[in-house]
């Protein structure tokens, strides 16, 4: 116990030491003066954000003291503009009062006029009412009117119930209809048969009327055999353009326009239309068509100055030489045949060569080759382009075999007219009789009644008249028409 007093005297008399010494007096003020430090610096930063803060606030008062002097200057400006605006709305409202006055005068008058319209307003009201009453007692009518309609679709109803009937009678009709349009389909289909059936007569005409001229010298200048062959020719050129042309009808569309520009052309001034295309004129006028065009071709064939071909220099060389023969036989004495008739001989050889083998195809026997002649295949196209303006074959077969004939139609036309009428004698000559002409049996061939005839004249010409003085071959193809149309 005692040692423990004294343990604890002696640890206050340490503790007295120490605080009583000076360097533990300069370690409290030392740390005082940190503490002094850190305050002061803590105070130097409050003050200079303050500063910083004072110093804006006296720059947004210079600029808001800038701002009143701008909006006192303004303010100024403004009390100047007021009063000159008051003395622009003095004048304004000056005029105003005037204009005000004068619309004030108008309007006067217009209430007068209105007042007047109102009076006249009243009077069209009081026609309007007798109107009314009027309308009023209409409608009556009307309505009686209005039963009488209903009392006729009551009978409208019935006459459909028997329409009906007559729709069920047209049904049976229609199937009859149809069965004889199949047979009408079957005669079609021969029909085109029968057009085959004519182009292979056609060739075999034409293979015997070659075989015929290929006598030559063997007929006699004025056999009537002659005369048969020759008109034998010519029908077999007429069925030709006939089935080139066609019968505008199966499949075959009609350009009615270009028709009834080309009808105009050769004189006729018969109206065709879609309803009422008179399709036999139409092939008509077509068939003189295909003949005139082939004409043009072959005159400017054979006319040609420059030209090399066979054929022309063969028909001008004949022509020549049958004018020589003529004229040595003329002027030279002598009263022999031979020498007589020699010219007429002279031209009938070289024409009748020239149907044999004119415008046929081209040989070359060295080199074993054949092409077809230059004016056929050229013409050809063009002649199928032209027939083709007018009249188009819908179906491909049938074109095909149509457009194939160009080439013997063009070759028939050319060699009956510049070769085969030459081997007569005297020559035949064609004519086309014009629109209008006076229908004369003797030289034309058509469609009319005999006993009319007389009220009948050519409305187109399509096929030539071929004659001489002596003799007519065929007569002129005519599509007639009524004096009166």
């Amino acid at each position: 116990m005692a040692q423990g007093l004294s343990e604890v005297t002696n640890y206050q008399t340490n503790y007295e030491k120490i605080i009583n010494d000076p360097i533990y007096e300069e370690i409290k003020l030392n740390k005082r003066l940190d503490e002094e430090i850190k305050f002061s610096k803590t105070l130097c930063n409050q003050l200079k954000n303050k500063y910083e803060n004072l110093e804006k606030y006296c720059e947004d008062l210079q600029n808001n003291f800038n701002n009143v002097n701008n909006i006192l200057r303004e303010k100024q400006e403004f009390k100047k503009n007021i009063g000159d605006l008051n003395d622009h709305n003095t004048r304004l409202i000056k005029l105003l009062i005037e204009t005000l006055e004068e619309k004030n005068d108008i309007i006067e008058e217009k209430d007068n006029t209105i007042q007047e319209k109102d009076r006249n307003i009243q009077v069209i009201d009081n026609l309007i009412k007798e109107k009314d009453k009027e309308i009023q007692a209409k409608d009556i009518i009307i309505q009686e009117k209005d039963n009488i309609i209903q009392d006729k679709d009551n009978i409208i109803k019935e006459k459909d119930n028997i329409i009906e009937e007559l729709v069920n009678k047209f049904q049976v009709t229609d199937n009859i209809v149809q069965e004889k349009y199949n047979k009408i389909q079957e005669i079609i289909k021969k029909d085109k048969e029968i057009q085959d059936l004519k182009r292979i007569i056609i060739l075999l005409r034409e293979e015997t009327s070659r075989c015929q001229a290929a006598l030559g010298s063997a007929i006699e200048l004025y056999d009537e055999n002659n005369s048969l062959i020759l008109r034998n020719d010519i029908l077999c050129l007429q069925d030709l353009l006939e089935i080139y042309i066609t019968n505008c009808k199966n499949r075959i569309e009609i350009n009615i326009p270009g028709v009834q520009n080309l009808l105009k052309t050769y004189g006729s001034k018969t109206t065709i239309t879609e309803k009422n295309p008179r399709k036999p004129l139409i092939k008509a006028v077509l068939q003189r068509h295909a003949i005139e065009q082939i004409f043009n071709y072959a005159k400017e064939y054979f006319d040609s100055p420059y030209t090399r071909e066979i054929e022309t220099i063969m028909l001008k060389k004949a022509n020549n030489l049958s004018r020589l023969a003529e004229d040595f036989a003329n002027q030279r004495d002598g009263v022999d045949e031979p020498t007589k008739v020699l010219h007429i001989k002279l031209r009938q050889e070289i024409c009748a060569a020239l149907i044999n083998r004119g415008f046929n195809n081209v040989v070359n026997k060295k080199k074993n080759q054949s092409f077809p002649h230059n004016f056929i295949s050229e013409y050809q196209d063009v002649l199928n382009n032209e027939i083709g303006k007018y009249r188009r074959i819908l179906d491909p077969e049938r074109k095909k075999n149509v457009e194939n004939m160009a080439g013997v139609v063009i070759r028939n036309v050319v060699t009956l007219f510049w070769f085969r009428l030459r081997i007569q004698e005297p020559i035949p000559q064609k004519f086309w009789f014009g629109h209008n002409e006076n229908i004369d049996p003797s030289r034309m061939v058509g469609n009319w009644d005999e006993d009319e005839i007389d009220n009948f004249v050519v409305d187109v010409c399509y096929f030539p008249l071929i004659a001489n003085d002596s003799k007519v071959y065929t007569c002129a193809k005519i599509y007639p028409s009524s004096k009166n149309r």
